[in-house]
């Protein structure tokens, strides 16, 4: 019999993806991991694999919005990140094929979290982190930590939404945007900031604007 954290075969992440169930490994023995599909419908199956990546860490949580994945784990210092694959990637199942971007944690999360799960909420760009209880040590370190919740916003989600955006008293459009974004209102805003698809800021006032405004998006 294999020892507890041993093995390739641990799995925390999943999401529902298509008419199938993606499950995400936690990989002890080589910290990547892989990705198995079984079907939604209720039957027996035999868990098939479609994707697997060098993560580096331990996946402990997964969650899917408007085409893109977001993934939680820690390495082996405890120090936490997030694996994001965008809406962008090679069409399939093979969500890895076009690789990943790992963001560390390490400045916004305390050294020895052990972020476990990881949701949205709608298509509104908040994802929330959950934090367990944790005492242990690292390297002859002590990490004492409490269960926490952690809140994050993607600013992409809102401008690659596929959706309509409609705020109270706001009209944006077109939606997606391609040149120019047209916002109209009766408010006052003290800041806008406008994003481009790779989250580099593109247009930032901090003016007291009111009523039409056109920017040119590039």
């Amino acid at each position: 019999m294999r020892q507890p954290n041993s093995s390739n075969f641990d799995a925390e992440g999943i999401v529902v993806y298509g008419n199938d169930l993606l499950i995400f490994t936690k990989n002890w023995a080589d910290f990547k991991t892989n990705v198995y599909k079984i079907p939604l419908t209720t039957g027996n199956y035999i868990a098939t694999k479609v994707s697997a990546a060098n993560v580096a860490g331990l996946i402990t949580g997964a969650t899917y919005n408007e085409d893109r994945f977001f993934l939680t784990g820690y390495d082996t210092s405890l120090i936490p990140f997030l694996i994001y694959i965008d809406f962008n990637r090679m069409p399939g199942e093979d969500i890895f094929s076009s690789g990943f971007n790992r963001i560390s944690l390490a400045n916004k999360l305390e050294q020895g979290s052990q972020i476990e799960a990881i949701t949205n909420i709608g298509f509104t760009g908040n994802y929330y982190i959950s934090r367990e209880n944790v005492s242990t040590t690292v390297s002859g370190t002590v990490f004492t930590l409490k269960q926490k919740l952690y809140q994050f916003y993607e600013a992409n989600s809102a401008l690659l939404a596929i959706h309509k955006n409609e705020l109270a008293l706001v009209n944006i459009s077109p939606n997606p945007v391609i040149d120019k974004i047209h916002i109209k209102t009766s408010c006052t805003f003290y800041s806008i900031e406008i994003y481009n698809a790779t989250g580099e800021t593109v247009f930032i006032s901090r003016l007291k604007i009111k009523k039409r405004l056109i920017f040119l998006y590039s």
